[in-house]
Order: structure tokens, then sequence, then C-alpha cells
């Protein structure tokens, strides 16, 4: 083993290298659907019971996939830059030439609506028929991170920006003066978002955002949250730090690759984190 994340084999009449790392490109996001966790980057991946399976996305496209979401296997949803893709289970289509946005997160609603956030900044939606784009106050920045609980979305973003809509309205609001990096919502009262500010996160209650610290582990630039409960809740920074939070306090979980790292999400047994060369570490 050597430099360039390599390895080699052979004998004294030579030998093959091969990458350490798996090459699945890059992995920017994550989503859980049902007991499967389902990858975007360059490509998109789906693990399920110890098997990955490659979705061809390169064969439509190999731009950056930033974010993906959907609740059935085969209504799947994945933006970036100018990019919008739909899969159905057996391949990857364009949806609306992209809508000339980058998008970095997209959420599905129970009723089947899609909602996309961005640069710009840019909320766009989707209703089955048409996409309409919000209009934003021009003190807004760009969004980072999509979610919802019920009817209400959240959305977070570059310097402290939060969006909230209920009933179909958006209220717009500065939370922080670091950046919102990433979501995960339990239920309309237990919103969690993480920041670039070290340890430091807000969690919201229903009626304002409280700012917590994180004692224990050392979280420097926290890039996603994820959990499966309010009393196994997992903060993974872009370092690679991954802290677990049992309902009484955090610790950081033991790790063998000391890479940066993008997103974590899980199958409900396994916790995955996942970034650069496309590495993953799982975690049971």
């Amino acid at each position: 083993g050597g430099g360039d994340d390599t390895l080699g084999q052979g004998t004294a009449d030579g030998g093959t290298e091969a990458p350490l790392y798996p090459q699945r490109g890059p992995i920017l996001n994550a989503v859980q659907i049902d007991d499967a966790v389902y990858t975007i980057g360059i490509g998109a991946h789906r693990y399920q019971d110890g098997t990955w399976t490659n979705l061809d996305k390169e064969y439509t496209t190999v731009k950056y996939g930033y974010g993906i979401y959907g609740r059935q296997h085969n209504d799947i949803y994945a933006v970036g830059d100018n990019m919008v893709l739909h899969y159905d289970g057996r391949s990857w289509q364009w949806v609306n030439s992209g809508l000339q946005e980058t998008l970095y997160s997209v959420f599905v609603e129970e009723n089947g609506d899609v909602i996309a956030v961005g640069e710009g900044p840019v909320i766009v939606q989707f209703d089955g028929l048409e996409w309409t784009k919000r209009q934003m106050p021009y003190y807004a920045y760009a969004l980072t991170d999509v979610t919802g609980i019920g009817t209400t979305i959240f959305a977070v973003g570059d310097n402290g920006m939060v969006a909230i809509r209920k009933a179909d309205h958006w209220y717009i609001t500065q939370l922080a003066e670091g950046d919102l990096m990433g979501l995960w919502a339990f239920d309309e009262e237990h919103v969690y978002a993480v920041t670039n500010i070290p340890n430091m996160i807000y969690v919201y209650d229903g009626h304002r955002w409280d700012k917590q610290t994180i004692e224990g582990p050392q979280l420097p630039s926290m890039a996603s949250v994820w959990g499966t409960s309010l009393s196994n809740l997992f903060i993974l920074d872009s370092n690679g730090t991954l802290a677990r939070f049992d309902g009484r306090s955090w610790s950081e979980e033991q790790r063998i690759i000391f890479a940066a790292m993008t997103t974590v999400c899980g199958t409900g047994t396994e916790v995955l984190t996942a970034g650069g060369y496309g590495s993953i570490l799982y975690h049971r």
C-alpha cells in the first residue's frame, strides 16, 4: 500500500494496482426509503441488505447530484446544478430541463408535491402538473437543505437563513450568523438544524428556535444530521467525526477512515456516513 489511495498486488513477474476506495465517486447526499439507503453524487446507488446496487445515473448525466429524496423506491427525485431528475425504479429522466437553477436539496411531501431549494435563493415546487418558483425577499440567502413534517416545510441555508411554510405561506427569518447546513425533523416540535459554527446546533420546539451547544465530541463544522428517534440522533462533521445523542448525552462514534464526509443516513439497523472517494463507513 502507498500513496494515491491504491493497493498493489503481484509477484516478481508483475502485478496490478487497485483503488483503495470503491469507485462510486463522491457521495454528497443520502436518503432512507423503507429499509434501503439511496445516495447521490456523480452517480446514484442503493444500499440494501448489505448490497450496493448502481442505479446507472451516469447514463443520463454525470452532473453532480446535491440532493435526493423519495417516499417510494420507484418515485425518487435528485437535484443539482441546472438539474432535476426523476427515478422510476428502472431509469432516470430529466424533469423540466432542470429549471435552470442550482438546487441543493429536495423533499417530497406526503401528497406527492415536490419542493426543492437552492441558490438565488430559490424555492421551487411541483404539484404534479407544473413547477412554480416562490418569490423570495431581497435579504434572503441561498437555501441548502429542506425537509418537512405533515404540511409544515422547513428550509435552512447560508447566513442563518430559515424558511418555514405553514398553511401555504412562507415565513423567512435569519437565525444565526453562521451557515445552517442540514436538517432532521422528528415531529413539528423537534426539528434539528446543524451549523458550521463549532458544536452549535438549533432545535425548533414548534414555536421558536433554541440554540444548544454539544458537549463532548469536537464538531468544528457540521455537515449532516439524521436519526431514528429523539434518543438515537447522529450528527456528522465535515471532517468525518460522527457524534451520537442517546437522549442524555453526546458521544463520539469510533471510526477507521479519517476522511472528509458529507452525509449521514441509515436503514434503521445500520448507520452510514458517506463522502469523498465514494467512501462509506458503517455503524451498527
